[in-house]
């Protein structure tokens, strides 16, 4: 959240801009670090937009002679992390089919240019973001990421531009990333999706990631028609994509998104499997296994009307979970803390404050590879945070 004041440090510290400390004091604040959880009546620092300092008012409110901002009852909590978005598609905002199921929202989708952009209309966004605290960005590019890298190369914060790959064709466009390293830190790639993708180029752009160490991701598991068209090859969502984006000669796997999955190689602690909504036991327990992690994206899948992810079986089996918005092809917004209040209705048994709020900070954080600079309140990372909103405040429990 944006803040200003002018300040003066207690003591000069060299290359120290003077102007840029700020103080801020809260009732709670959710750290995500450090040897309490809950840190009561805790005093925030910052110095030229990076965490300074954090503890009990009463021990680091001398560390800086710069005013105090008081934010009275609320809970602070580390800036907010988006895991997966689709800013590229936000002039599809209210252009698709809602409530009518997958099919019927990809039909909508690809009727518009998908290759179109609105760099006011994203800008806007950007900014909107930012003042909920955003501090992190996972966001996916499949049709205009030329234009989207320049959208992420100027971004104050923290963010994860992943380049989709989508096809059958035996050579990929763009060729990249499977011949060339990645060009700036922000960059990596993901697979569309198991069916969308072909098996060869799934793992090439897995293993890519894997080289260069960056996090790779991928839609598994969204809706039934990927379920019925990967174990039998039959289903109306089959027969839609069936010579239109895989070959008439395509094979089924026969098993299940996440068994397929786990057969090419393509799940691993550094996997974000996003949506996970059609699974069963052993698809669980397969993602546990392989460490894999996991976005869930409710509002979004409610929007189409391709069901609800099993996010407490998820949670019970160890999972880090992340939440995301999704893009506005698929949402009404791209504001977390109202994904967080709509997971948190939709719950089925206890969800504290704290575990909901590491879903939008440091999961998607560690999840994205951002985690040295965003995701929890810690010196030298990102001075942003965002506020519990009261309503959420007065009915979770910490």
């Amino acid at each position: 959240m944006a803040h200003s004041s002018q300040t003066v440090p207690r003591e000069k510290t060299p290359g120290l801009e003077y102007s840029r400390v700020r103080g801020y004091r809260a009732r709670k604040m959710l750290p995500f670090a450090g040897p309490r959880p809950v840190l009561d009546n805790g005093l925030l620092w910052t110095v030229n937009g990076r965490i300074a300092q954090i503890g009990p008012y009463r021990q680091v409110k001398n560390e800086f002679s710069a005013p105090i901002h008081d934010l009275g009852e609320q809970t602070l909590t580390p800036g907010l992390v988006n895991a997966h978005t689709h800013l590229e598609l936000s002039h599809l905002h209210n252009a698709t089919q809602p409530g009518q199921g997958f099919l019927p929202w990809v039909q909508s989708l690809i009727r518009h240019p998908l290759k179109q952009t609105a760099p006011e209309r994203i800008q806007g966004l950007v900014q909107d973001m930012l003042d909920q605290g955003l501090a992190g960005v996972g966001d996916i590019s499949g049709h205009a990421w030329d234009h989207m890298y320049e959208v992420h190369a100027q971004l104050p914060i923290a963010s994860r531009l992943f380049i989709e790959f989508l096809g059958f064709r035996p050579k990929p466009s763009p060729c990249w990333p499977v011949d060339t390293p990645p060009d700036a830190e922000f960059i990596s790639a993901a697979g569309h999706a198991l069916y969308s993708t072909s098996p060869d180029l799934l793992r090439r752009v897995k293993e890519w990631t894997t080289r260069y160490g960056r996090p790779f991701s991928m839609h598994l598991a969204e809706h039934i028609g990927e379920v019925e068209l990967l174990s039998s090859g039959r289903g109306e969502f089959a027969d839609f994509l069936r010579g239109r984006l895989f070959p008439a000669s395509y094979t089924p796997p026969g098993c299940s998104p996440v068994a397929y999955a786990h057969r090419l190689g393509l799940l691993d602690q550094h996997t974000l499997a996003v949506h996970c909504v059609h699974l069963g036991r052993q698809d669980i327990a397969l993602l546990a296994n392989n460490k894999a992690r996991v976005c869930i994206c409710p509002r979004s899948n409610a929007y189409i009307g391709c069901g609800r992810a099993p996010v407490e079986d998820l949670y019970r089996a160890g999972i880090p979970l992340s939440l995301a918005t999704d893009g506005l092809s698929s949402n009404h917004d791209l504001n977390l803390w109202n994904e967080a209040s709509y997971l948190a209705g939709m719950w089925e048994g206890n969800l504290s404050l704290t575990d909901l709020v590491a879903m939008i900070t440091i999961n998607p954080a560690r999840a994205l590879g951002l985690d040295q600079v965003a995701g929890s309140l810690q010196p030298g990372k990102l001075g942003r945070f965002s506020l519990v909103p009261e309503d959420m405040q007065a009915s979770m429990p910490v």
